[in-house]
């Protein structure tokens, strides 16, 4: 009973946030082939097969998978916020069902990504961030389909200031940022972005 009611408060509290976010008109029906220029709350069915996402993983654990914001063509597409069943939280813009655009995930207590996306993958500037063992770790960096840009490694001295790792220790207050084109084979920022994107 507990997790019932803790789910429906949940489950309100998103449907009030971006609900006053969105002025299309709500959605009619439980028929998402239906869902055209309107805005709904769907919790998926457990059987709900999704073929529009490049990590299918984000769709199973123990939560239900709930959208909550703007349709087209029974697709999320505009503003929105999507609970994902593995616990991620992804809050920002959709295109035909895929992130595109500003958005912000949340890998559960794992860390975050905050910025541009195309095609359901970071694509253009963004902040990856991880919080592990009292250490904050930052990478900031500019990003094509989820790796970072040769941009980051590019002549021009604005886009290498542009993309850097910053570690912060919590208890002693020492931090420490490292241009990322002056990492060898940028392999501190990979071992990172792997282990916050789990892959």
């Amino acid at each position: 009973m507990k997790k019932i009611i803790s789910g429906l408060i949940l489950y309100l509290f998103i449907f009030s946030t971006v609900y006053a976010e969105s002025q299309l008109p709500k959605c009619k029906g439980n028929d998402l082939s239906k869902y055209h220029y309107c805005y709904s709350a769907y919790i998926f069915p457990e059987t709900y097969k999704f073929k529009f996402s490049e990590d299918k993983n984000y769709f199973k654990g123990n939560l239900k998978n709930i959208y909550e914001g703007e349709w087209l063509v029974g697709l999320p597409y505009g503003k929105g916020k999507f609970m994902y069943a593995n616990g991620y939280i992804y809050e920002g813009t959709f295109v035909s069902g895929k992130k595109d655009g500003d958005g912000k995930i949340t890998f559960g207590n794992k860390g975050s990504y905050k910025g541009r996306w195309r095609d359901d993958l970071p694509d253009g500037l963004g902040t990856y961030i991880l919080n592990e063992n009292g250490t904050k770790k930052t990478l900031e960096a500019f990003f094509e389909r989820s790796k970072i840009s040769s941009l980051c490694y590019s002549s021009d001295k604005v886009m290498q200031s542009l993309c850097k790792l910053t570690t912060e220790n919590y208890q002693s207050g020492k931090k420490t940022t490292i241009i990322l084109s002056e990492i060898k084979n940028d392999s501190e920022s990979k071992k990172l972005l792997n282990k916050i994107i789990g892959r």
